[in-house]
C-alpha cells in the first residue's frame, strides 16, 4: 500500500502492459502518451475515438481518467493520518484539473459510458474514504462532478439488441453513484436494475455472455462491487444478486487453475473497475469473496470490497471443482496440479463474437503456478488492423488449421473483423473415470478439412502428470497443428516425434506420434495482458493431406522421471 501511495504521490500509472506515464494534466488528459495521438474537445458523439486511420490506442487516455490512482492516494491518507495533506490536496487537484479539461458530455474521455462509470466509482469510493478531508468549497465541487457523471449514464446508457459489458458496466455506475445521489427509493430500483441485469448476462452455468474469461472476471468485479454497496446500504445481500455471485464465481474456479489464474480464451484488455496492480487474470480476491477457504490472494481488491460491505466473504462455503465438467461453451479437466481447459461452445454475446477467437477445439493448458500451453493473447484493438487479425485468427492457437492459412476470414465488427460465424464444435463428450479423466469435442468442417475430432486425457505418472491430446481429421490439403509455450519453455528438437525442453519449466518432453509429420520450430509475440508483449516459443507439426489423419501429442509434466504412459 505504501508502495503504491507514493507511486499515485509522484503522479506514475502504469497503463495496462503499455508501461508507465506521468499522470497528466490539462490537454493531456485527451492524449495517448505511448504514440503520440491527441483526440480533440468535440462533443462527444463526434468524437472519433477509433482513430482507425491514425496509430493510436484509446484505452490510454481512458485507463488515465479511469482515477483509479485515487484509491491509491486514499491509502497513503490512511496510513498517515497525521501527514495526510500530501494526498488529500493532490487528489483535489487531479479532479479539479480533469473537470476543468473534460467538461460533461466534451472529449474523448466522454465517449462511452462504462469509462464514465468506471471513473465515478473510483471518484466514489476514493472520495468517501478522505471526505472528512477535503476542503469544504471542493466538496461541492466534487458532489457535482458525481452528479453530472450519473446523469450522463442515464441519458446516454450503451444498449444494444444483445447487451454486454458496456452495459452492465453502466448499470454498476448509476447503483453505486446513487448510494449517495439518490439513496432510499432510487438506490434500490437501481440495484435491482443491475441485478436483473446481471441475471440476464451470466449464464445458467457461471459464464459471462461475452465468453471471454478475464472479461467475465471483469464482469464478475461490477457484481462484487454493487453486492459490497448493497450490503453497507441495507445491511444485506439480495437473493437474485447472491445468485448471480455464486455461479459466476464458480464458473471462474471451473476454468482456472488451482492457483486462481484464469486461461485466456478470447479478447483480454486488462481493464478493471478498481486497480491494485495484480494480473487481470487473477480472480484470487473474488474466490475468496465466494467462501472459498485458503485463498492466499495478493490482490487488495479483497481488503477494499470487504471494508465496503463490512463482511468477510459474500457467500457461505464454496463448491468442489469437478475433475472433469463442461460449462458455458468450455470443457475442463483437472488432475495433480494440471489443468487443461478447451473452447468448445458457440460464439460469445449470443453469436456477436464482440470478444471471440477463431479458437473451437484450441487449448490451454496449466500445471500448478505455470502457464504451459497458451495462445498468442490480444493484442491492441485498435493500433494495427493487420496485427489484431493475427491474434484473432486459427495461427494463434493450438488447434489443426491449413498449411500456413487460417480456419475462417471473419466478418466486419465494430471496430476491424469479428469472428462471428467462426467453427465450433457439434459434439463434445466426457469420460469422469478419477484415474484417467478425458473429454473430447469435434468440428464438421472447416474448408477442406473435415471431422476434426479432438480427445484429451490425463494420467498420474510417477511424480507427475501426461497430458494426452488425440487429434483426427480428413483433409484434402496439407495442415497444421502448431502448440505455443508459455514464458520460459524452449523447446528443441532431438529424436523425430520427440521434442525436449530447457529453461525453467515442468515441461519434461513432448512426444508425438503420427505416420508422418514434419516438425519446425517458430517464435511468436505472447501478450498475456494488453499492450505487453513476451518472446515465447512454439512449436508445429506439418501432415499431409489424408483421408485418414491422426496425431497424438503426449505432455509430461513434472521433474525427475516419470516413466511410461503404458
Amino acid at each position: 500500500m505504501r508502495k503504491r501511495a507514493t507511486s499515485a504521490l509522484n503522479r506514475k500509472w502504469g497503463v495496462l502492459g503499455f508501461g508507465e506515464l506521468d499522470i497528466p494534466t490539462g490537454e493531456g488528459w485527451w492524449r495517448d502518451g505511448f504514440h503520440g495521438h491527441q483526440w480533440p474537445l468535440s462533443y462527444f458523439p463526434q468524437v472519433d475515438f477509433v482513430a482507425s486511420e491514425i496509430r493510436s490506442d484509446v484505452k490510454v487516455p481512458w485507463e488515465l481518467s479511469r482515477f483509479q490512482y485515487t484509491l491509491w492516494l486514499a491509502e497513503g491518507a490512511l496510513l498517515d493520518p497525521e501527514d495526510s495533506d500530501p494526498y488529500v490536496r493532490l487528489f483535489e487537484t487531479l479532479v479539479d484539473d480533469w473537470t476543468e479539461a473534460n467538461p460533461p458530455g466534451w472529449g474523448v474521455n466522454w465517449t462511452v459510458a462504462m469509462e464514465v462509470a468506471i471513473r465515478a466509482v473510483n471518484l466514489l469510493v476514493a472520495g468517501a474514504v478522505i471526505y472528512d478531508r477535503l476542503d469544504e468549497a471542493f466538496r461541492g465541487r466534487f458532489i457535482r462532478l458525481l452528479d453530472d457523471h450519473y446523469r450522463f449514464i442515464l441519458r446516454f446508457p450503451e444498449t444494444s439488441d444483445v447487451n454486454g459489458n458496456h452495459y452492465l458496466a453502466n448499470l454498476m455506475g448509476t447503483a453505486v453513484l446513487s448510494s449517495v445521489l439518490a439513496p432510499g427509493a432510487e438506490f434500490l430500483q437501481r440495484v435491482e436494475d443491475f441485478a436483473l441485469e446481471a441475471d440476464r448476462q451470466f449464464e445458467v452455468d457461471g459464464s459471462h455472455l461475452e465468453r471471454a474469461p478475464v472479461y467475465h472476471r471483469l464482469c464478475l468485479d461490477m457484481v462484487a462491487i454493487v453486492a459490497a454497496v448493497q450490503i453497507a446500504t441495507v445491511g444485506t445481500l439480495s437473493p437474485r444478486l447472491r445468485d448471480v455471485f455464486a455461479r459466476a464465481v464458480r464458473f471462474a474456479e471451473f476454468v482456472s487453475g488451482m492457483d486462481w489464474i484464469l486461461p485466456i480464451f478470447g479478447d483480454c484488455d486488462g481493464g478493471k473497475v478498481l486497480e491494485f496492480g495484480t494480473s487481470p487474470r487473477d480472480f484470487s480476491a473474488l474466490a475468496s469473496l465466494g467462501g472459498q477457504d485458503g485463498v492466499p490472494s495478493q490482490d487488495d481488491l479483497l481488503i477494499w470490497l470487504q471494508a465496503i460491505a463490512g463482511r468477510e466473504t459474500f457467500l457461505d462455503e464454496a463448491d468442489d471443482v469437478p475433475l472433469v465438467g463442461e460449462k458455458s461453451g468450455f470443457l475442463r479437466l483437472g488432475l495433480g496440479g494440471a489443468t487443461a481447459v478447451m473452447r468448445v461452445g458457440a460464439q460469445g454475446l449470443k453469436g456477436r463474437a464482440s470478444h471471440d477467437h477463431d479458437d473451437a477445439l484450441s487449448i490451454w493448458l496449466r500445471y500448478r503456478e505455470r502457464d504451459i500451453v497458451v495462445d498468442r493473447g490480444c493484442h491492441s484493438y485498435t493500433l494495427d488492423p493487420a496485427l489484431r487479425e493475427s491474434f484473432i485468427f486459427s495461427g494463434a492457437h493450438n488447434l489443426v488449421q491449413p498449411r500456413g492459412g487460417r480456419r475462417y476470414d471473419g466478418r466486419p465488427g465494430s471496430i476491424y473483423l469479428s469472428m462471428r460465424g467462426a467453427p465450433y464444435c457439434y459434439d463434445t463428450g466426457l469420460e469422469e473415470d478419477g484415474k484417467c479423466p478425458s473429454f473430447n469435442g469435434a468440428i464438421r468442417e472447416v474448408g477442406e478439412i473435415r471431422e476434426i475430432r479432438r480427445q484429451v486425457r490425463a494420467v498420474t505418472l510417477g511424480q507427475g502428470v501426461e497430458i494426452e491430446v488425440c487429434d483426427t481429421w480428413s483433409s484434402d490439403i496439407e495442415t497444421e497443428l502448431n502448440w505455443h509455450f508459455g514464458p520460459g519453455i524452449i523447446p528443441k528438437s532431438e529424436d523425430r516425434g520427440v521434442i525436449r525442453f530447457c529453461g525453467d519449466t515442468a515441461l519434461q518432453s513432448l512426444m508425438v506420434d503420427s505416420a508422418e509429420f514434419e516438425t519446425e520450430m517458430f517464435e511468436f509475440e505472447f501478450h498475456p495482458n494488453y499492450g505487453r508483449t513476451e518472446k515465447c516459443r512454439g512449436v508445429r507439426f506439418l501432415v499431409p493431406a489424408s483421408q485418414d489423419c491422426r496425431l497424438v501429442s503426449r505432455f509430461r509434466l513434472g521433474f525427475g522421471e516419470i516413466g511410461s504412459s503404458e
